[in-house]
């Protein structure tokens, strides 16, 4: 069986641009890419991860890898501040574990999204 191989597609926001960020995981959501590398600042988190929660890219479709900004105080903080919603922190979890707490036993949404992503 041959295994199709996409090139990496690179989508760039503007810092501080919650529109700038949601048009990016727009663009994002059109693409048959479905392991994200992010970059981005605390700041940019929000309008990020409230936009690709509700095009359903954090439900396991998608595997995230993030920055150093992309870890659980952050996402705490900023569900404290209302700028995301339990529900959003809750699916980032498994993902923050994995990024965060390599050794732990529970990978969460990131350990499905990479067995759904992985060629069999």
């Amino acid at each position: 069986a041959a295994v199709l191989h996409t090139p990496p597609l690179k989508i760039k926001f503007e810092y501080d641009d919650e529109q700038s960020a949601r048009e990016a995981v727009r663009t994002l959501s059109k693409q048959p890419q479905t392991i994200v590398v992010l970059l981005a600042f605390v700041n940019d988190l929000p309008g990020i991860f409230n936009e690709a929660d509700a095009l359903g890219l954090l439900s396991g479709s998608h595997a995230w890898i993030g920055s150093r900004s992309f870890s659980p105080a952050s996402v705490n903080a900023l569900v404290d501040a209302g700028r995301i919603s339990n529900t959003t922190r809750d699916k980032l979890e498994g993902m923050l574990q994995a990024g965060h707490a390599p050794n732990t036993e529970s990978f969460g949404l990131f350990k499905q999204s990479f067995a759904r992503l992985s060629p069999k």
